[in-house]
């Protein structure tokens, strides 16, 4: 038999063929504990090698690997920070999706992608909704059980036991590190639980608390480990009220009131065939902690009837989109002024006054505000309420701007303006009325009639009522004071 090698003055023989069993005791310095307690608050793995020096050349050293972990393995955190929180991977969330697998995290304002716990919701009859967990584990995990409850603790939904899984963890790639074994869960429709079956009851009551536990029992401990998201269940659409259009110091602003149950999260601006956003400033309220507030929002929408125009939408009309922070959307349209403006031309003595003809639409707005201005005020003059004044001879444009920016244009002349011409041809025979017909005068118009005859036929005309007559060949009025026959 062979004797049985013994360590001595950190001394091991061991005969050829031989076995033997010892054992090393390694221990931390002081020094080693602070600067893990100092850098390593979760605990920190403790590993190296035990080394057998052989004493000679001639024989073979050996090394034995140790591993081992100072801290409490159980207390180490499974799951990943959630938004508000430190997040190692990827992090741990509610998500708010459709059945196609896209969303939005909920208690994230989707404008400004600050994340509030306070205003965590979720809104399930939007349709086609699922509440899921986004889990990413720090830790392999025995077990994992995903529950929703009422704010009395009934349960209401479950994943059940799903089994062990993996570690979240990062494979790099040509494309970027890619992320493996995140955990979704089948996601909670918003209805409650009937004969143990998920979903199969009626809607989940509108208005309350709900908690969200995911519970998970790391490998290498017994004892579970829980991470809660409180949310609100809201089905109710956020309104608008109070909407005006006002000017202050040369811009226009479209103001109004928003308001939900819960909180509001934010209103965008759409043009009215829904196509298009404007306004990338589209207000996200943040800021707002009381549930149920009233808040007046206010944009600058001087320029937006001409983008809308310029995009060949209508420039007069747009939606208010407002969304709540549980994804409830109320689309409102507004008007921002006239959708179009047509002005007719006009026609005016020196000194003659006309009201402009202008068409709005729709018929609805056509006491719009407008703005009246002439591009030139040496030729004619327009006042606020669209009088126009002839001044001078010649031509010049009229303008009118609605307070969203829209303008139409209409060309004056003043002067003397066009002939009227009446071509009868030629007759066989001739009466004294062959020619009779009348034309609509009025003061301070000059006509000139001309008259074109053969020589054995000399005209004959008559005025009525007209005080000025030059020859037969050319009739020349200088005055009239309505219609007249000539003859």
């Amino acid at each position: 038999m062979w004797p049985i090698p013994r360590l001595t003055d950190n001394k091991l023989t061991v005969a050829a063929n031989g076995d033997a069993t010892f054992t090393v005791t390694i221990q931390l310095t002081e020094a080693g504990k602070k600067y893990l307690d100092d850098n390593f608050p979760n605990g920190s793995y403790v590993e190296g090698f035990t080394f057998l020096t052989a004493e000679d050349d001639e024989g073979v050293s050996l090394s034995v690997p140790f591993l081992g972990f100072y801290g409490d393995w159980g207390s180490l955190t499974v799951f990943d920070g959630d938004p508000g929180e430190q997040q190692n991977m990827l992090g741990t969330a509610l998500a708010d999706i459709d059945t196609a697998g896209s969303g939005y995290f909920v208690g994230v304002n989707n404008t400004s992608s600050a994340y509030n716990e306070s205003k965590m919701a979720y809104g399930p009859q939007r349709g086609n909704r699922q509440l899921v967990a986004r889990v990413s584990l720090l830790r392999n995990v025995y077990s994992v059980e995903e529950t929703v409850t009422d704010e009395d603790g009934n349960l209401i939904y479950t994943t059940g036991d799903l089994g062990m899984v993996r570690k979240t963890y990062g494979v790099a790639t040509q494309t970027g590190i890619q992320y493996t074994a995140l955990l979704y869960t089948p996601g909670w429709a918003g209805r409650t639980m009937k004969d143990g079956v998920n979903d199969a009851g009626d809607w989940a009551e509108s208005g309350k608390w709900y908690t969200y536990t995911i519970q998970a029992t790391p490998v290498g401990s017994t004892e579970s480990q829980t991470k809660e998201f409180k949310f609100y269940l809201d089905n109710t659409k956020p309104t608008v009220e109070d909407v005006q259009l006002y000017e202050e110091d040369g811009n226009v602003y479209l103001t109004g009131v928003a308001s939900d149950d819960f909180y509001i999260q934010r209103i965008r601006v759409i043009d009215s065939t829904q196509e298009n956003w404007y306004l990338a400033e589209a207000e996200a309220f943040d800021a707002i902690t009381e549930t149920g507030a009233k808040t007046r929002f206010t944009f600058d929408v001087t320029e937006l009837a001409s983008e809308l125009a310029a995009d060949g939408k209508n420039p007069g009309r747009i939606g208010l989109l407002l969304e709540d922070v549980a994804y409830n959307s109320n689309l409102t349209f507004v008007d921002l002024g006239p959708q179009s403006m047509t002005i007719e031309s006009l026609n005016l003595k020196v000194g003659e006054s006309k009201q402009a003809n202008i068409n709005i639409k729709p018929a609805r707005l056509a006491d719009a505000k407008l703005t009246w201005a002439s591009q030139d005020e040496s030729v004619a003059k327009v006042d606020a309420n669209g009088v126009v004044t002839g001044v001078a001879d010649g031509e010049t444009m009229i303008s009118a701007t609605a307070m969203s920016g829209l303008t139409a244009y209409a060309r004056v002349t003043v002067g003397k303006g066009t002939p009227v011409i009446l071509t009868y041809g030629e007759a066989p025979e001739l009466n004294d009325r062959m020619l009779a017909d009348i034309l609509d005068l009025e003061t301070g118009i000059v006509v000139n009639l001309h008259i074109k005859s053969i020589d054995q036929f000399p005209p004959r005309w008559s005025t009525a009522g007209r005080p000025s007559v030059s020859h037969p060949s050319g009739i020349k009025l200088s005055t009239a004071t309505g219609a007249s026959p000539l003859w």
